[in-house]
């Protein structure tokens, strides 16, 4: 857990497997697999998850009788827009980690990991993640 100066807080975990989530407060968030490709994104009230070459931006639409999940793949062009966006904020936050602009909240790690140690797997998640740019394999 970090703290921005303005008190906003980002979260940042990893799955077992190794895949790193962050969570900019509730919006936007980020889950990458063990090798830093994205898999999934939920920004802006709607969720996203790869399809290996693209993403499909899922909505749910709740009426009285239902809720359905409306999927549509993203263009090229929007898929491309969404990741320079998605790496604009990790960049930003990457430099904030790299300065020491974050107050480091608390930490748990199943290893007995340190703080330190902590982040600097997540500056190495988060530099591979912006370096490769890629999507993971479909989700089914």
């Amino acid at each position: 857990e970090f703290t921005q100066q303005d008190g906003d807080l980002i979260f940042v975990g990893f799955k077992r497997n190794g895949g790193l989530s962050i969570y900019f407060g509730e919006d936007p968030v980020y889950q990458f697999d063990d090798q830093s490709r994205l898999r999934r994104a939920f920004k802006s009230d709607l969720m996203y998850r790869s399809q290996g070459t693209t993403l499909t931006q899922l909505k749910r639409v709740r009426t009285e009788q239902e809720t359905v999940l409306q999927s549509r793949d993203l263009s090229i062009e929007h898929c491309k827009a969404f990741l320079s966006e998605m790496t604009t904020t990790l960049t930003t936050f990457l430099s904030m980690l790299q300065e020491d602009r974050l107050i480091v909240g608390r930490h748990v790690s199943q290893s007995g990991e340190s703080a330190q140690a902590l982040i600097k797997r997540v500056i190495t998640s988060i530099e591979t993640a912006i370096t490769t740019k890629t999507l993971s394999p479909a989700l089914k």
